[in-house]
């Protein structure tokens, strides 16, 4: 009690000198007039502070913290008629003020105002066009007690489906709907995934139009991908994560999270043994990519992914992936939204298409390789994330429940950590798409001794540059008709590299 009686004392000093020391016309100077209403407010005259914090925003009206603090002036004199209002301003002026955010929320709350308050933002999309980033933004500034009431909130809005692109819409709606009882930890996932996302958009490759995206395969899937006219065939595939040849895919990534953590955090996910009698549960995934190069006509790619040289490289128009480009309000249609007391102005049904850009592959053998990326610092806000993540999940009796909080967990991961390979393999200059989805296909079933595989179809027109074809393919001449004929390819070429 004594330290703030003396704390008060010291402001009550400072406030009256700096008074003292205000000469000439000071009153017209912004500058002076609002560094004292903040003295005012530390000297715990908030009825001042008010009076100077209104002559500072006639002065500049557009300075978006002065709403913040003649609100919190306001609110220590029990005036809380304009506080929502004031919270409003300051958005409007800077939709990125996680203070006047989560003011905003707890005002409305406290006033029974939310209802009436929500659709002054909602129904706003071009300034508070709710994104991920502001999802995560408010979990982070809300105590505690208020998240469960507060995500119901969001909840009734629809944030779902007001996410700026695809991959923000799949992780808002896919954690909101496996998370209906457990809003405490929503707020940790929804970050979590926020900081995976961070990180795959620090690795989108931008040399769409200065760079050859390569993809080996073999002869005869030409038939397959480059056809006449547009349909079922002409689709490039995304398989399942589970398909990978290298069984070590994947493994770099956690090596390097494991030592971020500096803990066993990630056996509670990917080393689990506790299915029926100690019996490992393997893990699934919602995960699917599509691998591509730009180290084309390669002879060590030849061998590996190109049918040992008898396959071909097909070179892809740059209009097959897209670019970093956002989608915007005016391009998200909206799904219905259930019936409440909020009115919403958009009710069409939502058509969101996910994105197909290309992300680079880090080649890396140890975290210190990372530290001067831009990929680093979300990466240490995963390891934090993740062991946030960790200590709720132990709470959690239900043990259905938690296994569906690991999924999601594992299938964020599974967004980046096939992103990171070891040094080996640089000379590939690898290229891949990576997308979630819970809508796969099932193949033909050509593999008769198989089980069927997985996989997603890039909803994309296919056009290809060039088709190189492999240096030990035969008779090549008797390729290029057909593929001429389908008017999908501007060239087609024979390898340059000797190899019998």
């Amino acid at each position: 009690m004594r330290i703030v009686e003396k704390n008060l004392v010291g402001y009550k000093r400072e406030l009256q000198e700096y008074m003292d020391s205000l000469t000439g016309d000071w009153e017209n100077e912004f500058d002076k007039v609002f560094n004292l209403a903040r003295k005012f407010f530390h000297a715990q005259e908030y009825a001042n502070s008010v009076k100077y914090y209104d002559k500072a925003i006639a002065l500049n009206p557009d300075y978006a913290p002065l709403y913040n603090n003649k609100a919190a002036a306001l609110s220590k004199l029990g005036k809380r008629r304009d506080l929502i209002s004031l919270c409003l301003e300051t958005l409007k002026l800077n939709e990125n003020d996680s203070i006047a955010f989560s003011n905003l929320f707890r005002e409305a709350e406290w006033q029974k105002k939310l209802k009436q308050t929500i659709p002054q933002i909602v129904n706003k999309p071009d300034t508070y066009d709710y994104k991920i980033r502001y999802i995560v933004r408010y979990a982070d500034s809300v105590a505690t007690p208020y998240k469960a009431k507060y995500f119901q909130v969001f909840d009734d809005m629809g944030i779902c489906n007001r996410c700026g692109d695809y991959e923000e819409y799949f992780w808002v709606k896919y954690i909101f709907e496996r998370t209906e009882e457990n809003t405490f930890i929503r707020a940790y996932l929804i970050a979590f995934c926020a900081a995976i996302l961070e990180i795959k958009r620090n690795l989108i490759f931008k040399d769409l139009e200065t760079k050859p995206i390569g993809h080996y395969t073999r002869v005869e899937t030409i038939r397959h991908l480059v056809v006449k006219e547009s349909g079922d065939r002409n689709k490039f595939r995304l398989n399942n994560v589970a398909y990978m040849n290298d069984p070590s895919e994947g493994h770099v990534f956690l090596d390097i999270l494991s030592h971020v953590l500096k803990d066993q955090t990630l056996s509670n996910y990917y080393s689990l043994a506790n299915g029926k009698e100690g019996r490992q549960p393997i893990n699934d995934s919602d995960t699917y990519l599509g691998s591509f190069s730009t180290n084309v006509d390669s002879l060590p790619l030849w061998v590996q992914y190109g049918n040992n040289g008898q396959g071909c490289c097909l070179i892809f128009n740059s209009s097959c992936f897209d670019k970093e480009e956002p989608i915007t309000p005016e391009q998200i249609r909206m799904q219905p939204q259930p019936q409440t007391e909020i009115e919403y102005t958009e009710k069409e049904e939502k058509t969101v298409a996910p994105k197909y850009c290309l992300y680079r592959v880090i080649y890396t053998d140890s975290i210190e390789d990372l530290k001067e990326t831009t990929i680093y610092a979300p990466l240490e806000k995963v390891s934090k994330l993740l062991s946030h993540i960790d200590r709720e999940m132990k709470k959690v009796s239900d043990s259905s429940v938690r296994e569906d909080l690991r999924r999601i967990v594992i299938n964020a991961i599974d967004q980046i950590r096939f992103l990171f390979k070891n040094t080996d393999y640089v000379h590939e200059h690898e290229l891949r798409i990576v997308i979630s989805s819970y809508d796969p296909k099932e193949d033909e079933g050509n593999r008769p001794r198989e089980i069927p595989h997985m996989y997603v179809e890039m909803d994309k027109e296919l056009e290809y540059d060039e088709i190189i074809l492999g240096p030990k393919v035969e008779k090549p001449s008797e390729v290029a008709p057909y593929v001429y004929y389908t008017k999908k390819v501007k060239a087609v070429t024979k390898s340059s590299i000797k190899y019998q």
